[in-house]
């Protein structure tokens, strides 16, 4: 299927490919009409991000890659107010869902408690400390960070 739109104004991408969960586009631009072409979707081939991460993670070349480039991250980047929980895990080169598993959690439940969006119960800094191997005081004040920003 193809679609030609007319610019009011002239300012579209020359050329483009759009995506989105439903349909791929190609975007083209001659003089001021722009075509859009959907592109067909490789139902079959479809993959998740979870079960392409898990494929990715199986591999032990690609896990240690992964692994290194979190390190990598955690010293690079610039992280608001110190030390977060977020700096912390990537420290040790692990997923949000990896710690999730290690701290018996939720990746879901780990992301919250990285934005600052839930109240952490003792018991949960607990297992986040053993997971990550720290002291559960470095733990809590990486929480806390959190929580602040």
């Amino acid at each position: 299927m193809t679609t030609r739109i007319q610019s009011q104004s002239g300012s579209w991408p020359t050329i483009g490919l759009f995506a989105n969960s439903s349909k791929d586009a190609l975007v083209t631009t001659v003089s001021s009409t722009v075509t859009v072409q959907l592109l067909p979707s490789p139902i079959g081939d479809a993959i998740s991000v979870s079960r392409r991460a898990a494929r990715l993670a199986a591999d032990p070349a690609r896990a240690a890659a992964l692994a290194n480039a979190r390190k990598w991250l955690s010293e690079q980047a610039p992280f608001k107010n110190g030390e977060s929980l977020k700096k912390l895990r990537l420290g040790r080169g692990m997923s949000q869902s990896q710690l999730a598993t290690a701290a018996k959690s939720t990746q879901a439940n780990i992301a919250r408690i990285e934005s600052g969006h839930t109240d952490v119960q003792l018991s949960t800094i607990e297992k986040l400390a053993v997971a990550l191997d720290l002291d559960p005081t470095r733990v809590f004040n990486a929480i806390r960070t959190s929580r602040a920003a």
